[in-house]
């Protein structure tokens, strides 16, 4: 009896690893909820597979149910201590969950076991970041880059990093090596544009923002700081029409945008149109209260 219980063991994790490996074809062509059932299911055929709950943690993460994502990659890890992806993906859905000592903590056990992975370091910077521990994540971001040096995501990531100390000519140097990488990246050409902002040179900065807006196939209510920015950088060279166009098309995608206001409220009084200044500004002390 103990030979057959051990085989029909046997047979149960081999068509638990079949759901396994057509849950992940699955989450791969975006079938998530295909792919949770199927992991779900070798996970009651096969309930030691460590495999099938880091699997399922990472659709839970995908779907935003980021507790139960936990709960899995707790089980994945309790099942096999060793498994760096356990610890990693943990500490990302820590992460998103605005638990960054935790992600911290994750990070640190994913890179005790896997040293040579580029993602770890990558992800343990972002999380310094996230704790406003920027000096200590300049190095994690070094790292990663000396292993994985094509990646634009790192370049990207360590510009945010140094623009966040204020060193603006170290992060337009990542940031440009980033759109090198990635010219199709309108994030990256937006963070570009922010930076030269900062750094005074609102002629660069526009041409950043122009590239980030064309790049934008279906405009969001997120974008709308976009164009708030290049619109501080037109009225920086007093290009007031092109401003006052920016910011009137930022709020047409956020009209709760204070920023917008108050910047059209700048140029409007710039102009002369004081009644309409006051009226903007009258909003935006509205939308604050």
């Amino acid at each position: 009896m103990l030979v057959f219980a051990r085989w029909v063991q046997w047979v149960k994790t081999g068509v638990a690893s079949v759901y396994v490996e057509r849950a992940i074809r699955f989450y791969k062509r975006g079938c998530f909820r295909e792919a949770l059932d199927g992991l779900s299911a070798a996970i009651c055929l096969d309930p030691h597979s460590a495999c099938a709950f880091l699997n399922r943690g990472i659709v839970y993460a995908e779907l935003g149910n980021l507790e139960q994502a936990i709960v899995d990659f707790d089980r994945a890890i309790a099942i096999d201590s060793d498994n760096a992806k356990a610890f990693n993906n943990r500490g990302l859905a820590h992460g998103l969950a605005g638990r960054h000592e935790a992600a911290l903590a994750d990070f640190e056990c994913a890179l005790s076991l896997d040293s040579s992975n580029p993602q770890f370091y990558n992800n343990r910077g972002n999380a310094y970041c996230r704790l406003e521990q920027w000096r200590k994540a300049i190095p994690d971001y070094d790292r990663a880059l000396a292993l994985s040096p094509k990646n634009a995501c790192f370049y990207n990531n360590r510009g945010n990093c140094y623009c966040d100390l204020e060193y603006y000519k170290q992060a337009l140097e990542d940031y440009m090596k980033a759109a090198s990488l990635n010219p199709n990246d309108a994030t990256i050409h937006r963070n570009c544009g922010l930076a030269y902002l900062k750094f005074g040179e609102y002629e660069l900065a526009v041409e950043s923002y122009n590239k980030a807006i064309g790049l934008i196939a279906h405009l969001k209510s997120e974008d709308a700081s976009t164009f708030v920015n290049r619109g501080m950088a037109f009225i920086r060279l007093c290009r007031y029409v092109e401003a006052l166009e920016d910011f009137s098309k930022a709020i047409l995608l956020n009209g709760r945008y204070v920023k917008a206001y108050l910047g059209r409220a700048a140029v409007y009084e710039a102009i002369g149109e004081m009644e309409k200044a006051a009226g903007d500004r009258l909003t935006a002390f509205r939308l604050e209260s």
